[in-house]
């Protein structure tokens, strides 16, 4: 037995509650099995906009504990820093390595990257004998202090940067350094031969390179900080 919808006249089976044509709800015709299964239309539920900001903040947060935990951010590129010679890992030191000072050796001709990496690891095994506790050592490490350089300061960063290496590969529009962190850091080494401590008294600089942290290499020279 068949009804007919309401809305648009299509013939439906008796023992279907909606339309298969408009969707239009339908109630049973007259004379049907009342213990007949009626399948009904059930319209989905609509999203509650209003719960889009609580969702989206809630998930900020949780993206923001996630860095904190994993160390993200300049702390993040400190601890790759004294990963990397901890674990005698050239790689990782390269890649905390600002990418202009890379270019800058690759285009000038100076080293290519296995010579850079091999640089590398010459840096760590000079860090090795600067901290003279042998093999196998373990680094521990305290920022003490920090200071945030003000915008112009920034700015002459950038400049220096620029004018000493970046300036030959790259146009000035195409190289930004964004933010930084001058880092006052006591280090603690404990190896097979012993133990060592110190800091550096100059400050241990980090820097935002067109958006990612980098670590120094290189030399630099402004009115707030200098490693010549």
């Amino acid at each position: 037995m068949s009804k007919y919808c309401g809305k648009c006249g299509t013939s439906i089976p008796d023992n279907v509650g909606f339309c298969p044509e408009c969707g239009e709800k339908c109630l049973p015709s007259v004379g049907s099995n009342d213990n007949a299964q009626q399948t009904f239309y059930k319209p989905p539920k609509k999203f509650n906009k209003k719960l889009i900001y609580p969702i989206l903040a809630v998930i900020a947060v949780i993206i923001i504990v996630v860095v904190i935990i994993s160390g993200g951010g300049y702390k993040g590129v400190v601890k790759d820093y004294f990963s990397a010679i901890e674990k005698n890992n050239a790689r990782q030191m390269l890649s905390i390595a600002p990418e202009y000072w890379k270019d800058y050796q690759y285009a000038d001709g100076t080293w290519s990257e296995d010579e850079l990496i091999d640089e590398m690891y010459d840096f760590i095994e000079n860090a090795y004998d600067r901290y003279d506790c042998g093999e196998n050592i373990k680094i521990t490490y305290e920022i003490t202090s920090e200071y945030k350089p003000t915008k112009d300061e920034i700015e002459s960063l950038e400049y220096v940067m620029y004018d000493w290496y970046a300036y030959y590969v790259y146009d000035k529009d195409d190289f930004k350094i964004t933010d930084a962190r001058l880092l006052y850091i006591n280090v603690s080494v404990e190896g097979e031969d012993g133990k060592d401590s110190f800091y550096y008294p100059d400050g241990f600089l980090v820097f935002k390179e067109n958006g990612e942290w980098k670590v120094l290499f290189g030399d630099v020279s402004t009115s707030w900080y200098s490693n010549q």
